[in-house]
């Protein structure tokens, strides 16, 4: 009779002490990433359900702040994103599942801002943007298959 006590009490302790670790997970509340009811500061990690990295997260004090990488489930880069202070700035790229780059876009403070590059899934561009602070803004080209210009929109 003891030893089913002991086991149904060491089964109780067990259960308390997963639901407290599975507590300490962390969450997002309005776009900031919180751990035990505080503002997250490390990297933050997602796996696949085959156990294969995710992505990785820089996180400070709740926000997003440095490069996100983000992984196809055979561990090859899908996609590189810049933040400060939560939000999207620097230089973005995405790849196909082949490795070829196929976007490159820039953000200041939120805001596009700079050339954005779109490829076909063979790496050939396709689109030449640029926004300033949000805005479209210069000569926008587009180009055919072959990489030929096909047009130029102004702006």
């Amino acid at each position: 009779m003891r030893y089913t006590m002991k086991k149904t009490i060491g089964f109780v302790l067990l259960l308390f002490l997963a639901m407290n670790v599975f507590s300490q997970e962390i969450g997002i509340v309005n776009g900031k990433y919180y751990k035990a009811d505080m503002l997250y500061t490390g990297v933050h990690q997602e796996f696949y359900d085959t156990g294969e990295l995710l992505s990785s997260i820089p996180i400070v004090n709740g926000d997003i702040d440095g490069i996100q990488e983000i992984f196809y489930p055979d561990g090859t880069q899908k996609e590189r994103r810049s933040y400060a202070e939560g939000l999207k700035n620097g230089t973005w790229m995405k790849w196909n599942a082949a490795g070829v780059k196929v976007a490159e876009a820039n953000y200041r403070l939120d805001l596009k801002h700079g050339e954005w590059k779109i490829w076909d899934d063979r790496g050939t561009l396709r689109y030449l943007m640029v926004y300033r602070n949000g805005r479209k803004t210069d000569t926008w080209i587009m180009y055919n298959e072959n990489g030929e210009e096909t047009g130029r929109k102004k702006y």
